[in-house]
């Protein structure tokens, strides 16, 4: 057997170890894609029949809620404002209050908050941390929920879910009503994060 041979077969058998393993890599997506095929044939019309859709003209009568919206943030003066417009214009839900999270050393962030705030006094909550930025989102959420608590004393409303929301994103028209029918049965709600078109692209 001369050299090229012996080459061709260590080839071969390293092209075959790489095809077994990507195959078993494969199976985990495989396995996805069988459990949607029974969910989508077996599964998914008895589920239809046993849950009705929610749909904006079965969820607005429901009796609101108080939402507390916790929007942590760090040098989001660009964003804010207009998720902060879009927010209250748009989102069909009265009965919430955002709770803004902002650092000291954050000049810019902290005047576009106070302006929105000027436009929207009772909606618009601005917590100011004790100690500069950044630190993490996690640091400033939990000053946010310390500053909850101390409203939920002091006005005697108890908030009965937490929204945390981001200020590059927007919130659903319907999402606030989602979450307020869930969240009387479920711990934790999710809502899907779709990409939307922007005047820069998607965002």
């Amino acid at each position: 057997m001369n050299g090229f041979e012996i080459i061709s077969q260590i080839i071969a058998v390293l092209l075959g170890i790489t095809g077994i393993y990507f195959l078993i890599s494969s199976l985990d997506n495989l396995l996805i894609e069988v459990l949607y095929f029974l969910w989508r044939v077996f599964y998914e019309p008895a589920f239809r029949k046993k849950h009705h859709l929610l749909t904006e003209a079965n969820l607005a009568p429901e009796n609101q809620q108080p939402i507390a919206i916790m929007v942590p943030l760090w040098r989001e003066s660009n964003v804010v404002e207009g998720m902060l417009d879009y927010l209250i214009t748009h989102v069909n839900y009265k009965n919430y209050v955002i709770f803004a999270g902002v650092y000291p050393n954050d000049t810019d962030t902290l005047k576009a908050l106070e302006h929105e705030q000027q436009k929207y006094p009772s909606q618009i909550k601005i917590i100011t941390l004790d100690h500069d930025g950044p630190t993490s989102k996690d640091d400033c959420l939990n000053s946010i929920v310390h500053a909850i608590h101390l409203n939920e004393a002091k006005t005697g409303t108890q908030f009965q879910a937490f929204v945390i929301h981001d200020a590059e994103d927007l919130v659903p028209k319907d999402g606030l009503l989602v979450f307020n029918h869930l969240i009387p049965h479920h711990d934790f709600v999710q809502l899907p994060v779709f990409p939307a078109p922007t005047a820069k692209g998607v965002t």
